[in-house]
């Protein structure tokens, strides 16, 4: 019985070793297939990440636009208030000019009217009650002039 068995093993010993060739050969492409299965995943891997370079790189470009256009736009700012502090000062200086030019004529008719009064109180003897009635009367003096 044993001799049969093993000839029984034997003979269908090609069978076994055939099946087991099969089945390696199953196991090589089904590694085969996820060996191709990861360099797709791997490329495609590649491919992403080459995309998210080029987003970064378009991102990194329109982040240095925007800081270009920030940097025109506080420059616009700067400009435009250098010159409305330039204008600031012009006109400033334009109106204490003005109003130093004001004072010194009304200082000078002061100084002009209390000489003019003084010498006519002095050498005359005009008081001035008297030259205050003369003024208020000067447009009726005129007018009886002229007509």
């Amino acid at each position: 019985m044993v001799i049969g068995y093993w000839l029984l093993v034997i003979g269908h010993w090609s069978l076994v070793i055939g099946t087991n060739d099969k089945q390696q050969t199953t196991n090589d492409k089904q590694q085969t297939t996820n060996n191709k299965q990861q360099t797709t995943n791997n490329q495609q891997q590649t491919t992403n990440n080459k995309q998210q370079t080029t987003n970064d790189k378009q991102q990194t470009t329109n982040n240095k636009r925007q800081t270009t256009n920030n940097k025109q736009q506080t420059t616009l700012l700067l400009m435009s208030e250098i010159v409305i502090i330039i204008a600031a000062v012009i006109i400033s200086w334009i109106l204490f000019t003005w109003l130093i030019k004001v004072v010194k004529a009304s200082i000078a008719t002061a100084i002009i009217l209390t000489i003019i009064v003084l010498l006519l109180q002095l050498v005359f003897g005009v008081d001035t009650a008297e030259l205050w009635r003369e003024i208020n009367q000067l447009p009726q003096t005129l007018w009886q002039i002229v007509n």
